[in-house]
């Protein structure tokens, strides 16, 4: 079995004393499978959905996917054939042409905006879940952040079965979750190898009783 994952920095084991100390290697080796991991520091949701779709789309029933999803107000920009990453607190090296945009972009981030990327991103999650789930692919998901943000009149609306741990619940959350079990973060907001294994204890036992693979 292949276990695939997708996410930010807190899925692509920043600032662990060693890989093999971060969440998505120890599940691996809590499921006997072969990880391959596509999560990247600072990455936006748009990125994550673009790049865990070209890498799926030949995946089968023998695949099992774990995504965990960012910060809602980032963004992935197209500038002459190359992709970057931007959020509020930072950015791939833009070129200067993109500079004053990125500027002006920071100043706009606010929670009204937050909350219609959040209700755009439930959308997009909800139709890769069914493909998913379509295709017979094995599936988790996961908040690394902050659960939605746009008020959902009936949360059930969308019915993830069981695929999305806590997909409106912040205690649910990857970060804060370990904050609330007294772990510490770092200086740039990660945990470190033993809060990381207490992850992977809590998605192996998710996946184990809710029977995903």
């Amino acid at each position: 079995m292949i276990l695939y994952v997708n996410g930010d920095s807190n899925s692509d084991g920043s600032e662990c004393k060693d890989l093999t100390g971060s969440w998505p290697h120890v599940l691996a080796e809590r499921l006997g499978a072969t990880l391959i991991n596509e999560a990247k520091g600072g990455t936006s949701n748009p990125r994550i959905m673009r790049v865990a779709s070209q890498s799926l789309a030949q995946a089968d029933r023998n695949t099992f996917v774990v995504i965990g999803w960012t910060s809602w107000e980032r963004e992935e920009w197209l500038h002459n054939s190359q992709y970057y990453d931007v959020n509020a607190g930072g950015h791939d090296t833009l070129p200067l042409e993109l500079q004053e945009r990125y500027k002006q972009w920071v100043s706009e981030q606010g929670t009204d905006e937050q909350a219609r990327k959040s209700k755009s991103m439930h959308e997009q999650l909800h139709r890769l879940h069914r493909s998913l789930k379509d295709r017979r692919i094995p599936h988790l998901f996961f908040n690394a952040l902050m659960p939605f943000q746009h008020n959902l009149i009936d949360p059930v609306h969308k019915e993830w079965n069981k695929n999305y741990l806590g997909p409106y619940d912040n205690e649910l959350s990857y970060f804060w979750y370990l904050k609330n079990c007294g772990m510490n973060s770092t200086a740039n907001n990660h945990y470190t190898d033993k809060a990381q294994g207490i992850w992977a204890d809590v998605l192996c036992k998710y996946i184990q009783e809710n029977r995903l693979i």
